[in-house]
């Protein structure tokens, strides 16, 4: 009894280890008040979105956050891992702790779920797998820390695939593989896309030159269709509001898309470039080969570089839903580190060899920390003291017209700055929004846009264009309610929400059920309405969120039901 509460112990010591070490990565953040870059923002305000509801994943549109006006950010970004992570996370804090504690917990999963790969599919040893899956959520966290509510919660499935595609041919590897492609879907569509590519292309080079064609075929095939069911509450919803609504996605200029390439300079301009490179090539070393994995990563590097030219493609609008080649760039470098983890963590190390790569992680703890620290740090005035936005900053741009499009010279964020309501509303971006309301589709952001402004400014719009205020604006995961500043004669008035065909919506004139259509993309109804007469907007999950949902649940007890038999019956 005493040695198997001693295994269980040591089993847990690397689960601590991997705790300390995050919160050691994350001390600069965790302990002042929050630094937000642009894509920082728009994950945290899809953070406090969640917040509220263990459900809120399945509500296509955000009414807590970007404007309040009603956004569909659930629906083209997956939130299924954020729900997850910030369902642990008490509700009654305040939202900069739950940003906090959801950037600690991303690196920590990132860790754990390498671990688990590494440890109990891999059949690694203890140590070696505790480091690596060290290393491997330091060098996600480097770089993904403003993009944790993205790509960085995206790469926590990247060691199960990995693991998966390095054992194509072999049965086992169909779950890990399935549940890596589902954990990246449930967090980012590009990503998926890029990794669906990936083993496409892994896939024909496979069939080309190797024999066991038909393992690898059946397992492959096997694994498709359970990502084809599990991944349906990210699919569905996706393809059912794109075909059923005209949508504004993010297009950068032109400018932007070519000028953002990989230059060789560029891997010694960041250091963590050159780390994980160096890392992959020592790899190769200790290992004495290259497999076929790690040289389709080396090809999407390249691709992100300015080895291949993009500009033609660019032009044409082929691949500008990429946004930028940097993207392929950074997915070939991350994939083809989590295959080397993988491989590397197949070898045995001799005592010698294990303290070397002990000391070349503290080593990376320090290099990664000091990247962090830099991107996260609030400024400091010449006072000695942080430099905070505060309320008049906030009030002050709101009414401005404009939106804050450089955070970092706006000051840092703390407790005080989230409870006002203004404070989400100064970056509203056009992204997902029905192109309807847009002035000019170009347009990046909603205050800027002549026709979009009074949306974000929370006002009623009539037949001529008037436009009146409303008060009391008050918003949840699942409505919307405000307060009528002025009576208006009965006519065409659009209401400050963004309205989507095909979702749940009910709209409520003084708790009545009032009809409504859909003009311009928004929420519209022809009513008279008098001074302090309030509105309530609603919306309930749709059909196509809970049908694909409770398919996917019964499809995973399903598998897991089979695994716990052939368990069984292998016992």
């Amino acid at each position: 009894m005493k040695k198997i509460n001693y295994i269980r112990l040591v089993e847990l010591l690397p689960i601590f280890l991997m705790a300390f070490c995050s919160a050691l990565l994350l001390n600069v953040l965790l302990s002042s008040p929050v630094q937000l870059s642009s894509d920082g923002y728009f994950h945290l305000s899809r953070i406090y979105n969640l917040h509220s509801s263990y459900l809120g994943w399945l509500y296509p549109q955000n009414f807590m956050s970007i404007g309040k006006i009603g956004v569909a950010t659930n629906v083209f970004y997956p939130s299924l891992d954020m729900q997850l992570l910030m369902n642990i996370i008490p509700r009654s804090i305040d939202p900069s702790i739950q940003y906090k504690l959801f950037i600690y917990l991303t690196l920590f999963s990132l860790m754990v779920v390498s671990y688990i790969t590494l440890r109990y599919l891999n059949k690694s040893e203890i140590v070696i797998s505790t480091l690596l899956s060290i290393l491997w959520g330091s060098f996600v966290i480097a770089l993904e820390v403003e993009n944790t509510g993205g790509v960085g919660i995206a790469k926590v499935g990247f060691p199960l695939i990995a693991y998966g595609i390095l054992h194509l041919n072999e049965k086992k590897t169909i779950l890990p593989l399935t549940f890596g492609i589902v954990l990246t879907s449930f967090a980012h569509v590009l990503t998926t896309f890029f990794v669906i590519l990936f083993i496409l292309a892994y896939l024909i080079v496979y069939l080309l030159c190797f024999k066991d064609r038909v393992d690898v075929v059946k397992n492959l095939s096997v694994a498709g269709v359970l990502v084809f069911f599990l991944t349906l509450p990210v699919t569905v919803p996706l393809i059912l509001v794109k075909l059923n609504n005209n949508i504004n996605f993010p297009e950068l200029s032109l400018d932007w898309w070519v000028s953002r390439y990989i230059y060789i300079n560029d891997l010694f301009s960041k250091p963590l470039y050159l780390v994980l490179i160096i890392f992959i090539l020592l790899t190769i070393y200790v290992l004495r080969k290259v497999n076929l994995a790690q040289i389709i990563s080396f090809i999407f590097i390249c691709f992100g570089m300015s080895t291949f030219s993009w500009t033609y493609f660019s032009q044409g609008g082929i691949l500008s839903f990429i946004q930028t080649p940097l993207r392929l760039f950074d997915f070939g470098l991350y994939f083809c580190v989590a295959i080397s983890i993988v491989c590397l963590s197949e070898k045995t190390f001799s005592i010698q060899i294990l303290k070397i790569i002990t000391t070349y992680t503290v080593f990376i703890l320090i290099i990664v920390s000091s990247i962090i620290f830099p991107q996260n740090m609030p400024d400091i005035g010449k006072d000695g003291k942080f430099i905070i936005a505060n309320k008049e900053d906030i009030l002050s741009k709101f009414s401005s017209n404009t939106d804050v499009t450089g955070m970092r010279g706006f000051g840092a964020f703390d407790r005080s700055t989230f409870n006002i309501p203004e404070f989400w509303s100064i970056k509203n971006y056009s992204d997902y929004v029905p192109k309807e309301i847009l002035e000019d589709d170009k347009n990046q952001f909603l205050l800027s846009d002549k026709k979009a402004n009074p949306i974000v400014k929370h006002m009623l719009v009539m037949d001529g264009q008037e436009s009146v205020g409303t008060s009391n604006f008050n918003s949840t995961t699942d409505k919307i309610k405000f307060t009528i500043t002025k009576s208006i004669a009965k006519q065409t008035i659009k209401l400050p929400i963004l309205a989507y065909k095909f979702t749940n919506i009910n709209v409520f004139l003084n708790n009545k059920k009032i009809t409504f259509f859909v003009q311009d993309g928004q929420i519209t109804i022809n009513k008279e309405i008098h001074e302090g007469d309030s509105i309530t907007i609603k919306q309930n999950i749709p059909w196509w969120e809970i049908i694909p949902s409770l398919t996917s649940l019964l499809v995973l007890f399903g598998v897991i039901i089979l695994e716990l038999k052939k368990k069984l019956n292998q016992n």
